[in-house]
């Protein structure tokens, strides 16, 4: 039963793998791979589960690759490989996602977090994101509420608790300046003022919420905070200009009445 070369690339409709008709065509690899590991009756000697193609097409991977046909996003060679392909170990996983979210790994790995579910044996990323169908990332995962993945380990007092709550407001004070000043922006637009100096600001307090998110995975609330802050600083000066273009509006309207 174990796959040979006919059972990915057909015995004699064999194309290039850039070919989108080949079986191994990236937009194809999934149901390439489904038809033996999707198949119950066929896996019954395995003690591995055959739903790893719906959970992959439910993730935030096979919907942007099967539904968006985003080649960029990963199939199943990309995580287990092609010919020799196995399931990637406890000390593998974070090196293959890795290959992708690279700073996300590095954090991780450099993090007390990461040293703990290596001692643990764990499965690094997967622990909290899951492994086929791995959901979109929000806000939400972190914190201390009920739904929140940090809560799967940690409980109330711990010094793990603490940093959740703490990362996850920095990241809500951040959020809330950003939409503040967007809404002050499109009110500048739609009264047809200047809003370049608004938009240049608005982008480095984006780039700073990307850059907070992404440290999260340092699991240190001093270097989400940092970075947190500078976006809130941009966030606050769009808005004084944005203000300024407001009232240099009504200037003007009063001024030609």
């Amino acid at each position: 039963k174990v796959a040979e070369c006919a059972s990915c690339h057909t015995a004699h409709a064999i194309l290039p793998a850039k070919d989108t008709r080949s079986s191994v065509h990236a937009l194809n690899v999934p149901e390439t791979c489904r038809k033996c590991h999707g198949d119950t009756d066929y896996m019954n000697d395995y003690d591995i589960p055959t739903n790893q193609y719906e959970d992959y097409a439910k993730g935030v991977h096979g919907q942007a690759l099967l539904e968006k046909e985003d080649t960029g996003s990963p199939a199943c060679n990309d995580c287990h490989g092609n010919h020799g392909a196995v399931p990637p170990g406890i000390a593998s996983v974070r090196q293959v996602c890795g290959q992708c979210h690279v700073n996300n790994a590095e954090y991780f790995a450099a993090s007390r977090m990461g040293k703990a579910v290596e001692d643990a044996e764990l499965h690094g990323c997967e622990e909290c994101h899951g492994n086929h169908n791995i959901e979109k990332t929000r806000d939400d995962m972190v914190g201390t509420h009920d739904d929140a993945v940090c809560m799967m380990c940690h409980s109330e007092g711990e010094k793990g608790y603490k940093a959740a709550a703490a990362i996850r407001a920095q990241l809500d004070s951040l959020v809330v300046a950003y939409e503040t000043a967007h809404v002050k922006q499109q009110r500048v637009q739609t009264i047809g003022m200047d809003d370049v100096d608004i938009e240049f600001l608005l982008q480095e307090s984006h780039q700073s919420l990307i850059q907070a998110r992404t440290l999260v995975h340092t699991f240190d609330p001093e270097k989400v905070g940092a970075t947190s802050r500078v976006g809130v600083q941009k966030a606050g000066e769009a808005l004084v200009a944005a203000a300024a273009q407001i009232n240099d509006y009504h200037v003007r309207r009063r001024g030609f009445g």
